[in-house]
């Protein structure tokens, strides 16, 4: 008798096998900040994002995760790109310098505001 082949009872989940949440963690602030934005938009962003990791990180990242500073890094380049494409500013203030002596990038980017709005 031949044996049925066991199928797992869930899909596998972004995050099981890799370290991209800072890439979605930035793709679902956009998507919060620009409802409108296409889903090429984000599409775009996704591959910038992820071809900057592979170009400028060290391979870990891809494994275990962006720390605080390359997390900053894909902020500043969504930034960019939402100038460039989008033709929108993004601008975010930090209420203290996020990578002070006070704890690991303020605790993980802590005290940050974002404001999204049309370039003037």
């Amino acid at each position: 008798m031949q044996k049925q082949p066991q199928i797992r009872s869930a899909p596998f989940k972004q995050g099981e096998f890799d370290g991209l949440c800072g890439v979605y963690a930035v793709l679902n602030a956009l998507a919060i900040l620009y409802p409108d934005a296409e889903r090429a938009f984000h599409r775009h962003c996704f591959r910038r994002l992820v071809g900057h990791i592979v170009r400028h990180m060290t391979p870990s990242t891809v494994m275990r995760g962006t720390g605080p500073r390359q997390l900053w890094t894909l902020i500043q380049l969504a930034q960019r790109l939402v100038r460039q494409e989008l033709q929108c500013s993004l601008l975010i203030e930090w209420a203290k310098a996020p990578f002070d002596r006070d704890g690991p990038a303020r605790k993980a980017c802590g005290d940050m505001e974002v404001v999204a709005g049309d370039l003037i």
